[in-house]
């Protein structure tokens, strides 16, 4: 009987653990003007210490738009089946303030075959492109997400947390037999809208006074049956 006593009195002082998330969405709209800031999450909150942070995702699940424009610096002009471009562009989400934050790519467009009538430019790179020029407008859907590594966590455990996307490009151009003349390509975000969605999931454990008590109370039910 003692030992099933002693027993119950170990369960008694045991933290209770029950699993959890807490799921925050931000709409955006961005347009071009100042710095792609979507805004703040709240950040996780321990609940004076009865919440333990076990995972934090980001997701994304939005719509951009970009131009894409390439010029011919070269002194002869090129036709459509003469060169093309391609590449890709992705987008970053970065939670946080720079240098102590959290970055990962959390979307990734892609773009093929490029092409049109280029005309002649100066014949220098630092001179004047030709005309026409090629531009191409390009929209598509972001969407992807990341989970932050466990040293991460003070990210969003410091007060509210900063969302911004970083996008970036890479364009090639290439040809039949390479990469004729001097052609380059530049992009233009135009527009960024959608939803960003942080989880935290965590683990819940009894205030740290209450799961003092409730071992307190084990141990004196554990000597009133011993009495």
């Amino acid at each position: 009987m003692r030992s099933i006593t002693a027993a119950a009195a170990l369960c008694l002082a045991a933290p209770i653990v029950l699993g959890d998330t807490i799921t925050q969405n931000l709409n955006f709209n961005w347009s071009g003007d100042g710095p792609l800031e979507v805004g703040n999450f709240a950040g996780f909150d321990h609940a004076g210490g009865t919440r333990i942070l076990t995972g934090v995702n980001i997701a994304i699940d939005a719509e951009a738009r970009w131009n894409l424009t390439f010029h011919n610096y070269s002194a002869e002009s090129f036709a459509a089946d003469e060169w093309w471009g391609e590449g890709f562009a992705n987008f970053n989400i970065h939670l946080g303030e720079f240098g102590s934050g959290a970055e990962r790519i959390a979307g990734y467009i892609d773009f093929t075959h490029v092409t049109g009538e280029l005309g002649a430019g100066s014949g220098d790179i630092f001179g004047e492109p030709g005309e026409p020029s090629v531009s191409v407008s390009l929209s598509n859907f972001i969407g992807g997400g990341f989970d932050l590594a466990a040293g991460e966590f003070s990210v969003v455990t410091s007060g509210d947390v900063l969302a911004r996307i970083l996008g970036f490009t890479d364009v090639v151009v290439d040809g039949p037999s390479g990469a004729p003349g001097i052609i380059f390509g530049e992009t233009d975000l135009i527009t960024v809208s959608g939803v960003l969605t942080l989880t935290y999931e965590f683990t819940s454990v009894p205030a740290p006074g209450a799961a003092a008590l409730l071992g307190g109370v084990g141990v004196i039910a554990a000597r009133r049956r011993r009495a």
